[in-house]
């Protein structure tokens, strides 16, 4: 005779089971969707498509190697220009970006100026026909070096810094400016990414009606969340990659973008609190319609942020020691 208590057991297994394996769908439809977009998109003037920013990252990557080939980024010149001609011919694209892309690919066309490889003979040629006029070296590789003219805080002041960005949860009711705001932005935008595609966006919830469905969406909030005087949500886009092996990049460079935001917030003066997303389907579902998002786009965690009281309180939160995060092999 099967006990109470083993029935219990087994029901919260399958329970455990159940919501593990929902989970899991509700990430892979999301996954098949941004593949699905990707390859829609590929050849539509829709702006700089995700695919351009990688490749000219790539062809970036390849000129700074100290030791070039005659011959290289063969396997995917072709389509990078199919993308490039597109963003020339669309009126929505970011002028910035076709900068950044006409000239690392002069620069490009100049290193391989002596190949023979038909490939990257008729890219060039297209390339060329472009009459492409926005070419400027400084958008091109550049030496470390460089960056020695930039003024940069000592490393007692970094380490300050990153001291003083704690999670905070009470603030003025006061709002920030936008210049404000977009500094972060700025800030954020400066975080490393693979292959340079940024598959995230931040949506700053202006709506009171709207923060104070959005804040109680996710657990934890309870308490703080409808007196927080800005709410951000960062979103990851899967329509950024060709690949289901990379449906984890949307997690990964939103936090490193994130994580600057933040920092960008005490570097003015201002506090946040990185607010933990659940990976709970009918949330999901619910953040989808409530903000109009994409299948392909997967909220990644919340931002709530302004001036911090003077008398608010801020829990310790030991850290690990070194000792417990570095290893050596």
């Amino acid at each position: 005779m099967i006990s109470f208590k083993k029935i219990t057991q087994q029901r919260y297994k399958l329970s455990f089971q159940f919501e593990l394996l929902t989970a899991y769908i509700s990430e892979w439809n999301g996954v098949l969707q941004g593949i699905k977009q990707h390859h829609q998109s590929r050849f539509s003037q829709t702006g700089c498509h995700s695919e351009l920013r990688r490749n000219i990252h790539r062809l970036e990557k390849g000129i700074c190697f100290p030791d070039k080939k005659e011959s290289y980024a063969s396997g995917y010149i072709d389509k990078t220009i199919v993308h490039f001609t597109n963003a020339l011919s669309s009126p929505i694209a970011d002028q910035h970006e076709i900068k950044w892309a006409s000239s690392v690919l002069a620069k490009y066309f100049d290193d391989v100026s002596n190949t023979q490889n038909e490939s990257i003979l008729k890219a060039q040629r297209t390339f060329n026909s472009l009459n492409v006029s926005n070419i400027d070296e400084a958008h091109t590789p550049y030496t470390h070096s460089k960056l020695e003219s930039l003024s940069t805080s000592t490393p007692e002041d970094f380490m300050a810094l990153c001291q003083k960005r704690v999670s905070c949860r009470w603030f003025t009711p006061e709002t920030i400016p936008n210049e404000s705001i977009e500094y972060c932005i700025k800030a954020a935008s400066q975080a490393a990414s693979a292959c340079n595609r940024q598959p995230f966006r931040f949506i700053h919830i202006t709506t009171p009606e709207l923060k104070k469905k959005v804040v109680n969406l996710p657990l934890g909030t309870k308490g703080f969340g409808n007196d927080l005087p800005h709410l951000i949500v960062v979103v990851g886009d899967w329509s950024c990659f060709e690949f289901e092996r990379d449906r984890h990049l949307i997690f990964i460079d939103a936090s490193l973008a994130t994580s600057q935001f933040l920092l960008a917030l005490v570097a003015q003066g201002y506090a946040g609190v990185p607010i933990n997303w659940p990976d709970i389907k009918q949330n999901n579902d619910t953040i989808r319609e409530t903000l109009s998002l994409e299948a392909y786009e997967m909220p990644i965690m919340l931002i709530g942020f302004g001036k911090p009281l003077p008398d608010a309180q801020i829990p310790f939160s030991h850290k690990k020691s070194v000792n417990q995060l570095l290893f050596e092999q």
